[in-house]
C-alpha cells in the first residue's frame, strides 16, 4: 500500500486520496482512513507514523487541507466570475465547488462552521450568507436598469441583462 501511496503522490502531488480510491486494485483511500484513525487513536506503529510522515505531502487530517483546497478553489472562482455566488452544480476543476459552497452557508446557519473558518470565507470580496437574497438584489438592480433604459418592465422572455438571465427572472416573480 505504501508504494501506491507514493505512486499516486508522485502522479497527483498531493495525498489527498479519495476514500474510494483504488489504485490498481488496492483500495487505496480506505488504507490511508484506517492509518489516519490508528493515527488519531495513538495506535499506529511508530514505523508506519515514520514512514508516512517522511512523504512531504503527508498530512494526518486531511479534511483541513480539503478545506483549504476548496477554499483556494473559491478564490479562483471569485478571481475570474468577478462575484462569489457558486452555482450550486458548479465544478472548478474536480472540486464540487457549488455544493461545496452550499454546503458552508449550511453549517454557518447551523451554527456549525468554525469561526476561523467563517472569517475566511467572509474576506472574500462580495462573499453573503444568503446567496437566495443576494441574487435577487442582482436581478431586482438588473431590471431597474432595463427599466430606466427602455422606459417599460416588459423584459422579453430570452432577454439577457449583464450575463443575467433577466427575462426568465422577471418571468418567474410574475408566476
Amino acid at each position: 500500500f505504501y508504494g501506491a501511496l507514493l505512486r499516486f503522490v508522485k502522479r497527483e502531488g498531493n495525498v489527498l486520496v479519495p476514500v474510494t480510491h483504488y489504485e490498481g486494485k488496492l483500495p487505496l483511500g480506505n488504507w490511508i482512513t484506517n492509518q489516519r484513525s490508528l493515527f488519531a487513536y495513538g495506535t499506529i506503529k511508530d514505523e508506519r507514523r515514520r514512514a508516512l510522515e517522511a512523504i512531504p505531502e503527508w498530512v494526518w487530517n486531511d479534511l483541513d487541507e480539503r478545506w483549504q483546497k476548496n477554499l483556494s478553489a473559491l478564490k479562483c472562482f471569485v478571481d475570474r466570475e468577478e462575484h462569489p455566488l457558486v452555482p450550486l452544480r458548479h465544478y472548478e476543476g474536480e472540486v464540487a465547488l457549488g455544493s461545496w459552497v452550499t454546503a458552508q452557508r449550511q453549517f454557518f446557519k447551523a451554527g456549525k462552521l468554525p469561526e476561523d473558518r467563517q472569517k475566511e470565507l467572509e474576506s472574500i470580496p462580495g462573499w453573503t450568507w444568503n446567496q437566495v437574497e443576494t441574487n435577487w438584489q442582482r436581478f431586482f438592480s438588473s431590471l431597474m436598469v432595463f427599466v430606466k433604459r427602455e422606459s417599460h418592465a416588459l423584459v422579453p422572455i430570452h432577454h439577457v441583462e449583464a450575463g443575467l438571465t433577466l427575462g426568465v427572472w422577471v418571468a418567474h416573480q410574475r408566476n
